[in-house]
């Protein structure tokens, strides 16, 4: 699998988009690209020219955090466990109970959000994952190792 490092230019307009749908401002990072749009958050040591190097000696298919993936749209869908890393203060829902443990067992959510799109759920002040508003309902998206039954 191929990574590359997002050039400063995609790297602005992923942060812009970013921004602009939930007013998340992310950390000084390496952001990179990989197999089925994937983006990935890499905080570490190593700068970009050194993660090249890397590259060319052992082969390297992942580094960083799974943090978003780009869809069909090129609209970002958050990564679940990455959802609740930094706040989000805008197109976030919060769920009673009773939704929330529908979320968890994978169900889809019979709720009309203001705005289609990405958006995050939030539960007793944690968000717990991103789900996709339609006109009718919020599309669930959780892994089906972290749902409960």
């Amino acid at each position: 699998m191929k990574i590359e490092t997002l050039n400063k230019k995609a790297k602005k307009q992923f942060e812009e988009k970013i921004k602009e749908r939930f007013e998340i401002i992310l950390p000084r990072c390496l952001l990179i690209k990989g197999g089925k749009n994937k983006i990935r958050l890499f905080t570490g040591d190593f700068s970009e020219h050194e993660l090249n190097i890397i590259k060319g000696i052992i082969r390297l298919e992942t580094v960083g955090m799974y943090y978003s993936q780009f869809d069909k749209n090129n609209e970002i869908r958050l990564a679940f466990s990455a959802s609740n890393l930094f706040k989000a203060s805008k197109d976030v829902l919060d769920l009673e109970e009773k939704q929330m443990k529908e979320w968890f067992r994978g169900e889809d959510l019979n709720i009309k959000f203001k705005n289609r799109g990405y958006v995050l759920l939030k539960y007793d002040d944690m968000i717990i994952g991103c789900g996709k508003a339609t006109s009718d309902k919020i599309i669930n998206f959780v892994p089906k190792e972290k749902r409960i039954f």
